[in-house]
């Protein structure tokens, strides 16, 4: 019998699969700041949720790694920063 290694999906590869299934998932973008962050949910329209994306965090809410309800740019500024403190205060970079 062969040994199956399992592995998380990142949550890009997760929406895409959905995506070739016919399932909705939420617009959604990666922003590598919290300037380009706040220019994505502009674009996409409020209220967002921000989310940590990283491989080495597998429960996002257990390193502080999401916030939900953000209502405008300075708010997703303020989360991303949070959420940047909270995961490296983890020992996650």
């Amino acid at each position: 019998m062969s040994e199956r290694r399992v592995r998380m999906l990142p949550e890009q590869e997760a929406a895409a699969l959905l995506g070739e299934y016919g399932i909705a998932y939420p617009e959604h973008a990666y922003a590598p700041s919290a300037a380009e962050a706040a220019k994505v949910a502009n674009c996409i329209g409020y209220p967002v949720v921000l989310k940590v994306v990283s491989p080495d965090v597998v429960h996002k809410s257990d390193v502080g790694g999401v916030a939900m309800g953000i209502e405008d740019a300075s708010g997703v500024v303020l989360a991303y920063e949070a959420i940047v403190r909270s995961v490296r205060g983890h020992g996650v970079n």
